[in-house]
């Protein structure tokens, strides 16, 4: 995030693929293995922003986006809160 006198400014990747939901309603179901990595990626994910003192309180398929290389990636925070939110 910057800022200047008069505006604010969110600098934020541009992520190619499509939403979790997405795959799967294409796909019917995931393997095993993409499952399973895709799973791992999540918790990973996850862990990180609690280790951050970041909880996102609206985690659902659609705020989940896979890129075109497989990479998982959590999106809109835009309910997340801090643990003096609570």
């Amino acid at each position: 995030v910057l800022a200047s006198k008069t505006k604010i400014y969110m600098v934020l990747e541009y992520v190619t693929g499509e939403e979790l939901f997405d795959k799967i309603a294409s796909k019917g179901k995931l393997t095993e293995c993409e499952g399973r990595k895709l799973f791992h990626q999540l918790i990973d994910g996850v862990s990180h922003c609690h280790s951050k003192g970041v909880f996102h309180r609206d985690l659902k398929l659609e705020n989940v986006l896979v890129d075109v290389k497989g990479n998982l990636k959590i999106t809109d925070f835009g309910l997340s809160a801090l643990p003096q939110q609570f």
